[in-house]
């Protein structure tokens, strides 16, 4: 029986997506099993979004670990691939790993949202870059492609924040703690004073803007919310 070795924050993912009972015992029968790969499927839910993932896993060439390399999620017609793999940098510095796009962030990309992350090239240059669906095209392999928006690009978060929200509303979160959970793809709850109207906001790298929804989760079309009240 081989041990699995999770890299970097597949620890903290399983915890996002509070895998069931079944799944490690599926793992613990695959171990004993002593295959060199195997797959497993497993179901997350997140607020009523259910998503299906199948986990891709291998035994290392030196040793008896196994390593998550990759993970497949899917939600409707929609189904992405995540590699979990590091990164040989060419500058003589060996590996390095990526951050990885956990499985609530993977729900989020397949619900028209954005996530934001570190990522580190070939070179051992580190860049920023917002990620998200493009429903229209297929990868190689058929899954459907990501795209990626970089700094570069012009996109200021901060800015369009302050711009949805205007003068008439306020976020329910503590500013940084809102920011984070934006780059992460969620949304976030913002409300007039006496939170009589309630909208929620999601990031929009590429039309440098916020999303905003209302409670039934139904898109308003607007720069900000100041002209939400006055339709």
């Amino acid at each position: 029986m081989g041990f699995i070795f999770f890299p970097f924050a597949i620890k903290r993912r399983k915890k996002e997506s509070e895998p069931s009972a079944p799944l490690h015992e599926k793992i613990k029968e695959q171990l004993q099993a002593g295959q060199p790969k195997f797959d497993l499927a497993h179901t997350g839910n997140f607020n009523g979004k259910e998503t299906e993932y199948t986990l891709h896993f291998a035994k290392g060439t030196t040793s008896d670990y196994y390593f998550l390399n990759s993970y497949d999620a899917k939600m409707g017609e929609h189904q992405i691939n995540i590699s979990v793999r590091s990164v040989k940098v060419e500058n003589g510095n060996g590996e390095k790993l990526n951050p990885n796009i956990t499985a609530k962030e993977s729900i989020n990309i397949l619900d028209g949202r954005s996530v934001y992350k570190a990522r580190i090239n070939k070179e051992n240059q580190q860049y920023n870059a917002w990620y998200s669906l493009d429903p229209a095209a297929k990868n190689v392999a058929g899954f459907t492609a990501l795209k990626s928006i970089h700094d570069n690009y012009g996109y200021d978060m901060a800015k369009e924040l302050a711009n949805v929200k205007g003068t008439e509303f306020q976020l329910a979160l503590p500013e940084k703690q809102a920011e984070q959970a934006l780059k992460k793809g969620n949304l976030v709850e913002i409300h007039n004073a006496d939170k009589s109207e309630k909208y929620f906001i999601a990031t929009d790298p590429y039309y440098k803007t916020m999303m905003v929804f209302d409670a039934a989760g139904k898109r308003q079309y607007v720069r900000n919310t100041a002209q939400l009240t006055q339709e």
